[in-house]
């Protein structure tokens, strides 16, 4: 008799249930989606398949509104460095009182304000993610970008790696990832690209760059060890929107895109360097994945 009882419920269910799903869906809330997340699975998925995965967290609007110029950026860092080997070294930057990396030949030890526990002190080689884990979050990889259409494609060259692309990312510690010197320091200003920006030169063929950044804590010249806060998050120069829009001269990104550019150079003959490969994506151009030394997987 339970048998029979159990036969005719499921017969019952398999009738009536999909009717009772779809009068119930008929009384949800419909509305126009707030956020990547309020996308169902298949729009993400086309989404994340042309790399907007990026704009996770904005607005319907400002994913259709905000396009990344990393071509424009690269232009504005090789001209700033042409500039550099024909002017003195700028007096102006930012430092942070609270922190000093002291140089190599002083005989004061080193002090960081915010250490990240991740990355090894004396460490030679830029391993490890520039910021503490509880602040990663993936934003776009290295490599080339479609922010066009597959109709109408509109390709980008992005140089580095994307980290961070929400308010709450905002002036959280940015680390050098290998001991080093700061050779280049370069502050926001309208039409900027880059932003308020670093690199460092880790020797061994490495220099790292930290671009976008809210606060620069280093000065040129300055010698830095291996997981020191060298500056904060920010969402200086970056993005350029469409005409017609406030953002057409980007002199600062929104907030709600606050995000690290980390590029890392490389310009040594050998293959693999402690294991990683070494993958240069572009043929006239010294950048290297970071994601193979972040630990990040492809």
């Amino acid at each position: 008799m339970d048998i029979m009882k159990k036969s005719v419920l499921l017969s019952l269910f398999v009738l009536i249930g999909p009717n009772i799903a779809l009068a119930d869906s008929f009384l949800s809330a419909q509305g126009f989606p707030s956020t990547f997340n309020d996308l169902d699975f298949s729009t993400r998925q086309e989404f994340k398949a042309e790399d907007y995965a990026l704009f996770a967290g904005l607005s319907a609007y400002d994913q259709l509104n905000i396009v990344y110029t990393d071509q424009d950026t690269a232009e504005e860092i090789a001209q700033n460095e042409a500039t550099d080997a024909t002017t003195p070294a700028s007096t102006t930057t930012t430092i942070n009182t609270g922190a000093s990396n002291s140089g190599p030949n002083t005989s004061s030890t080193t002090f960081c304000a915010i250490k990240n526990p991740a990355i090894p002190s004396g460490q030679k080689i830029p391993i490890g993610k520039p910021v503490l884990e509880s602040d990663y979050t993936f934003c776009s990889p290295y490599g080339k970008r479609n922010f066009g259409t597959k109709d109408k494609p509109k390709w980008d060259n992005h140089y580095g790696f994307d980290i961070g692309c929400t308010e709450r990312h905002y002036d959280k510690p940015i680390f050098a990832t290998a001991d080093g010197t700061v050779d280049t320091v370069k502050h926001n200003k309208k039409g900027s690209s880059a932003g308020n920006y670093i690199r460092i030169n880790h020797g061994n063929g490495f220099k790292t760059y930290y671009m976008h950044l809210n606060q620069i804590l280093v000065q040129q010249g300055q010698h830095v060890s291996a997981g020191c806060q060298i500056g904060t998050l920010g969402n200086t120069g970056g993005a350029k929107a469409f005409k017609n829009t406030l953002q057409t001269d980007y002199p600062t990104m929104k907030k709600s895109i606050s995000h690290l550019h980390y590029e890392m150079h490389y310009s040594g003959n050998e293959n693999y360097v402690s294991g990683i490969k070494i993958q240069h994506g572009f043929s006239n151009h010294k950048s290297v994945d970071p994601a193979y030394f972040m630990g990040v997987k492809k």
